[in-house]
């Protein structure tokens, strides 16, 4: 019994970090966004960019959450994982220089980028930007 219960754990110790590994590697286990769908919807766009490992960003998702609920039907919002080895994702991180997580970008209905954000927002001053981005 005792050799079972140390093969199990020297196991789990060796298995747990390689899966975590993959996962974190792989970025989001959510679907990839189709970015031409968003960008051709004919509505506003707001990108976030952000880490499932940074806490400014949880802090974010808080005030974004709500947000979303709201504007929905006027504003097409998609989460970028930072982390991810997707090109679309990558190419769209380097397009807008993001540097930093949270990074908010704002792009009016035209495709043009209206505001860039660098880390986390009040339920104000995010209210204020996704106005800005309707009535622009």
């Amino acid at each position: 019994m005792n050799k079972y219960k140390n093969f199990l754990v020297i196991t789990l110790i060796i298995i747990v970090p390689v899966i975590l590994y993959y996962a974190f590697k792989s970025g989001s286990v959510d679907n990839p966004i189709n970015i031409a769908q968003a960008f051709t919807s004919k509505k506003p766009v707001v990108l976030d960019f952000s880490s499932e490992l940074c806490l400014e960003c949880k802090e974010l998702d808080k005030v974004l959450k709500p947000a979303i609920e709201k504007y929905n039907d006027k504003i097409v919002f998609e989460k970028i994982p930072i982390n991810s080895n997707n090109p679309d994702y990558e190419k769209l991180i380097e397009e807008h220089g993001v540097n930093v997580v949270p990074t908010l970008v704002f792009i009016d209905k035209k495709g043009k980028t209206i505001q860039i954000t660098e880390g986390s927002l009040t339920k104000e001053e995010l209210e204020r930007y996704l106005n800005k981005l309707i009535d622009g």
